[in-house]
């Protein structure tokens, strides 16, 4: 029996995937920023590659009201400020919002918005979008979640639904920093190097750029032993699992579209303004140029 509404806002292939998944269960709301997008997901259906096409969803515009029990962000970080009005006025403020954005610096603004249950996850399933309405799958991993205010309630059906593997934990900053960190090594490199995730651990050059670069990260953000050896080991298992992903940052750059840059390079830097980081400066500045190209 349905109980209890979704509404995601996004249509790109976290957005469409999360929906596909959930919509089976209960009433998804997908929120997309172009009525192209829109028409053709009611003329095809949302499809999932070797699924047939999810056709019960209900499909609306990110400008309308977001009127759902539990809204998921599946936008980029650039994405976010459009969005920051809806935000920061909400309609009902016992709605609960969950946040899946690469990087950290929207953690200055999330914390204080006005709704009763504030949740921000990691996803680290590999999906790629190949249409407007069409999605593959292409790697199984888990959704990890951290409550900044309010409970878990509201995440019972992400919870209830084993294919999203959603795990609670109880460090959502740290949490964030280990997603962080890993987006920080492989969007950047992957990107630059136009390459898929699993080339940076299969090529002996791009591994030694790779572990340069995560040395200094680990100086910038302050890393004990510990976490620099946990980490790197995240970065491993994450290429091995969407090996033949292209990440989201590539994809970015190859669809015309700002990155997340800033919100990965970019907050690291903040956070150690006065150190000596010149492989973060060269990737930033190169990705930005890369950008600006596009």
């Amino acid at each position: 029996m349905k109980t209890m509404s979704i509404g995601i806002v996004g249509g790109g292939a976290i957005g469409m995937w999360l929906a596909s998944v959930l919509a089976e269960k209960i009433d998804v709301s997908l929120y997309v920023r172009r009525a192209e997008q829109r028409e053709a997901l009611i003329q095809n259906g949302l499809v999932m590659a070797g699924h047939p096409p999810v056709r019960h969803l209900t499909l609306k515009m990110t400008s309308e009201p977001w009127t759902e029990d539990l809204i998921i962000l599946a936008v980029k970080q650039p994405a976010l400020k459009s969005l920051l009005p809806k935000l920061n006025s909400p309609d009902s403020p016992h709605q609960s919002l969950l946040f899946i954005q690469n990087g950290m610096s929207h953690l200055a603004f999330i914390k204080d918005l006005p709704f009763t249950t504030i949740v921000v996850g990691s996803v680290e399933h590999g999906v790629r979008k190949l249409e407007d309405t069409v999605i593959d799958w292409t790697g199984k991993g888990r959704i990890r979640c951290g409550v900044i205010k309010g409970n878990t309630e509201s995440l019972m059906p992400l919870l209830s639904e084993p294919s999203l593997n959603v795990e609670i934990i109880l460090n959502w900053f740290k949490m964030l920093e280990d997603k962080l960190v890993a987006n920080a090594v492989i969007n950047p490199l992957t990107a630059l190097f136009k390459v898929e995730n699993g080339e940076i651990f299969k090529n002996p050059h791009f591994i030694k750029v790779a572990q340069a670069l995560f040395e200094e990260i680990s100086g910038a953000l302050r890393m004990t032993s510990e976490e620099k050896n946990q980490r790197w080991k995240h970065i491993q298992t994450i290429c091995e699992r969407t090996a033949s992903n292209h990440s989201s940052m590539l994809q970015d750059l190859e669809s015309g579209r700002l990155t997340e840059i800033d919100a990965i390079l970019g907050y690291i830097f903040n956070q150690n303004k006065s150190g000596n980081l010149p492989i973060i400066k060269m990737l930033y500045s190169s990705i930005k140029g890369l950008e600006a190209k596009k």
